[in-house]
């Protein structure tokens, strides 16, 4: 399935699409399966934004502390640091409407992860 963005974020670098490993049912740290798809688009369009200006794009929800309870992402890092996460909307904020169950995920070692089920699988994607 192939995806694109619906609309362009101003001040956001140009992004491409990205493949990766679909990493839904595995305890934290384990390797990623074989099955390959690809993250939507806009999800890369959010991240650059993000990473470019500290901030959600305009009229996106962002930055909140994701508590990763359930911990299916990975808790610490290498050396042993305990890891802190933010969310962040990939779709603009409509109101009256839902958010959606789509969320981009930002990690404090630099990693980042999109899940389109609202939590319950992730995939890492940087």
């Amino acid at each position: 399935m192939k995806y694109y963005a619906k609309q362009s974020i101003p001040n956001s670098p140009k992004t491409t699409q990205k493949e990766t490993s679909r990493e839904s049912g595995k305890q934290p740290g384990e390797s990623p399966s074989n099955k390959t798809i690809l993250v939507p688009s806009k999800v890369i369009e959010v991240y650059n934004y993000i990473i470019a200006n500290k901030q959600a794009p305009k009229g996106f929800v962002g930055g909140r502390i994701f508590a990763n309870r359930e911990k299916r992402l990975p808790i610490t890092d290498s050396s042993g640091k305990k890891l802190k996460y933010q969310e962040w909307d990939v779709n603009p904020k409509e109101q009256g409407k839902n958010r959606g169950a789509e969320r981009l995920i930002t990690c404090s070692d630099n990693s980042a992860y999109y899940t389109s089920d609202h939590y319950k699988t992730f995939t890492k994607f940087k």
